[in-house]
């Protein structure tokens, strides 16, 4: 994880450079999908344990009522993480996109971004890029929401035969069986979905 340079002629000409860890989501944010808010608070929890950390998602090229919406007040978090913009169309509106689906350009750019920048670390809910991160050699951590869309073969090449796939990470046991098949126990983690309770503090009882 370090990339460490040493002059032959010096003792103290010591650089280091850490990887950059980025969470690529493909849910526009702000947004009205329930996963941009679990997107966001992974992005919040992440920033405050680990730096450099970049949270890329899309945009666009000519926002309306950007200044209309508080990304903190929006989603409850109490600092934002660094957040890249990759556009995926020319106009929109904030706070919804009408098409939530990313764009294949939105994709492109991101496999183009991650392809020329080379440092760092992926974290990611998007199965397509698990082919993407085969063939690139792109690093990548992936979180198993649903069953994999994938057949036999597939998850063979494209999970089990891949190398750029460090890990993943099971939100249930099943997930976590299914991808033990193909990966061993030590790079498929099984982890729950979370809530911040904090969020709900102070409410009225349901009486």
């Amino acid at each position: 994880w370090l990339e460490i340079g040493i002059c032959p002629r010096s003792k103290v000409s010591v650089s280091k450079r850490r990887t950059t860890l980025v969470y690529l989501s493909m849910a526009n944010i702000p947004s009205k999908s329930a996963n941009s808010i679990q997107t966001m608070k992974m992005a919040e929890a992440m920033a405050q344990v680990y730096q450099p950390f970049i949270l890329i998602t899309s945009g666009f090229v000519w926002v309306k009522g950007r200044n209309k919406v508080c990304l903190r007040d929006w989603y409850g978090v109490k600092k934002l993480p660094k957040i890249l913009r990759i556009p995926s169309s020319l106009l929109g509106a904030y706070p919804f996109k009408l098409n939530s689906k990313p764009s294949a350009m939105f994709l492109a750019v991101c496999l183009l971004y991650l392809i020329v920048r080379r440092d760092y670390l992926v974290y990611t809910r998007a199965e397509s890029l698990l082919r993407w991160c085969s063939v690139f050699r792109i690093p990548l951590v992936f979180e198993a929401h649903l069953e994999p869309n994938l057949s036999d073969d597939q998850m063979r090449k494209f999970i089990e035969g891949n190398a750029a796939l460090k890990g993943v990470v099971a939100i249930s046991p099943r997930l976590a069986k299914a991808y033990k098949k193909y990966l061993p126990e030590s790079r498929v983690l099984h982890l729950e979905d979370g809530v911040d309770p904090s969020l709900y503090d102070g409410l009225p009882g349901k009486e």
